[in-house]
């Protein structure tokens, strides 16, 4: 049983939000800020009744409400305007290949017989006396009075629910919280529990009393404490010292530490404790989960460790539902493009139309920038380099600045590579504009990518068929001598000067971007920058 559908009420950034995942791999990209983590933290709270490893039971914070409509209440109040306190309301639609009758109902946002569980956090029925007595100081009231909510977590059928009864649960692996500081010695621990017997334990536990016992009776250390005793023992009636705990159990526990290759873990690399991490957590977790939460896996690995980490975690989890967020192209072209969930201003676009060649081209060749499409408010692809710094040459005459200062992107893909981004494209409500040469087959190259122009996708380029190239439309309409001057001063005419040109494509270009001078070019092209 899996996660289906969640929909999320009043949650931190989100008023109003509905995503909906697939059965096996889901990936989340969006900049920063767009409720990735939020989305993650509203799972797990539903699924665990906790967030920030805190019970939500036990400590409610005013910080998980929307600001908006907790501004909103507070301004109501304050003019005296009786209204409904703010809510949370996260609910958690399960796949229905399970029958469990206790988790199906219609007590729903969908109000539709539907299989899950729903978490609110709202004004408690035993204080709303007390909450009406408190808001008549309207002018006193100028936060939410969170003393008076109380959290309620309950089934589609409204049973109410408890974390061990609830057939999905949740992993929730954010390696950056300092939660994650220390699982490998937790899990190393773990291990020993698992495996080691009583009289296994029995015995780790004496041979480390006996290490310690060496300690006390080392002579350098009783020189030591003789030091101690000297300068401190007329505070006390009794010897000071140093010495190491021996009669707690739990003093071998706390000074374990892991090791590899008889180096520290918190010395070995961070690309390798991020792997170990996740790969640990997954580890000592799977048998009990049924969804795994990846928070951006990528941190401090190279292309050629994320792609072996990446399809470890498929391997560990052939039977578990994965959701990982990502600001990596690499993972999101190796686990699959056309399972993405973009966000975008807290709403979300799914690619999930994406045709399976184009699917299985970006998987072969991960490298692609397609997260820069993805994610920019405005994209221009170009054939190559040269025309890549062309482009920002023009935005630069054109408003002062660089077009990544605006959240435009200029991505340089391969021609035959075109069709695939625009596959993806079309997909996107992304202002997307093509611009290739047009080969001296205007009509042909229009016909080629008929089927993708459409309100957000444009494609620009020379009507006319002997400007066939960059160079040729640079050299056609721009000054000749301040083209030579720039470019190659010792060509005597347009024709050695496009040879030239054609020859060194992106060392021309160089040139042209860097020098300060006015340059014409496809006045389509520079009207839509």
């Amino acid at each position: 049983m899996f996660i289906k559908k969640v929909m999320i009420r009043n949650f931190k950034c989100f008023e109003k939000f509905d995503i909906d995942f697939n059965d096996n791999i889901n990936i989340i990209v969006g900049n920063n800020n767009e409720g990735k983590s939020t989305i993650f933290e509203a799972i797990h709270l539903a699924l665990t009744g906790s967030i920030n490893g805190k019970s939500v039971f036990n400590d409610i914070s005013a910080s998980l409400f929307n600001k908006k409509i907790v501004d909103d209440y507070i301004s109501k109040i304050q003019q005296g305007q009786i209204c409904t306190p703010p809510r949370i309301e996260i609910q958690v639609f399960f796949t229905d290949n399970v029958n469990n009758d206790y988790y199906l109902g219609n007590n729903n946002f969908l109000k539709s017989s539907e299989m899950g569980v729903k978490l609110d956090i709202s004004l408690s029925e035993d204080c709303v006396e007390e909450y009406k007595e408190y808001i008549r100081e309207r002018e006193l009231v100028k936060s939410l009075p969170i003393e008076f909510y109380q959290a309620h977590w309950y089934s589609f059928d409204d049973n109410p629910v408890s974390k061990q009864g609830i057939p999905v649960k949740s992993n929730y692996i954010d390696i950056a919280s300092t939660r994650y500081i220390n699982i490998p010695d937790k899990q190393v621990l773990d291990i020993v529990e698992d495996v080691f017997d009583l009289k296994d334990k029995t015995n780790l536990t004496l041979a480390y009393r006996k290490l310690k016992e060496q300690f006390t009776s080392n002579e350098r250390i009783d020189l030591l404490n003789q030091k101690i005793d000297e300068k401190y023992g007329s505070f006390s009636q009794k010897k000071v010292s140093l010495n190491i705990e021996v009669s707690s159990r739990v003093n071998w526990e706390s000074n374990f530490t892991t090791y590899f290759d008889d180096i520290p873990f918190s010395m070995i690399g961070k690309g390798e404790q991020t792997a170990f991490k996740i790969k640990m957590a997954l580890n000592s977790q799977n048998d009990k989960c049924n969804v795994i939460l990846i928070e951006e896996p990528e941190n401090h690995l190279s292309y050629s460790n994320m792609s072996k980490l990446i399809d470890e975690i498929i391997a560990l989890c052939p039977n578990y539902q994965i959701i990982i967020s990502t600001h990596s192209n690499y993972v999101l072209n190796k686990l699959n493009v056309n399972r993405v969930i973009l966000l975008q201003n807290c709403e979300k676009c799914l690619l999930n139309t994406i045709e399976s060649s184009t699917v299985e081209y970006f998987k072969k060749i991960p490298g692609y920038d397609t997260l820069r499409l993805i994610l920019s408010k405005k994209v221009f692809l170009v054939e190559g380099p040269s025309d890549e710094l062309i482009i920002q040459k023009l935005y630069l005459q054109k408003y002062g600045k660089l077009p990544i200062e605006d959240g435009v992107d200029i991505i340089s893909v391969r021609g035959t590579s075109f069709a695939r981004f625009l596959d993806i494209a079309k997909n996107l409500k992304t202002k997307v504009f093509v611009i290739p040469d047009n080969d001296g087959k205007v009509d042909k190259m229009k016909e080629k990518y008929s089927k993708y122009v459409n309100e957000n996708i444009k494609l620009l380029m020379s009507e006319d068929n002997d400007l066939y190239t960059l160079e040729k439309i640079v050299v056609e309409n721009n000054d000749f001598d301040q083209l030579k001057s720039i470019i190659n001063p010792n060509k005597n005419n347009k024709e050695e000067l496009l040879d030239y040109m054609i020859e060194n494509k992106t060392e021309w270009a160089l040139k042209a971007f860097e020098n300060d001078f006015t340059l014409n070019y496809i006045k389509e092209v520079y009207d839509e920058l």
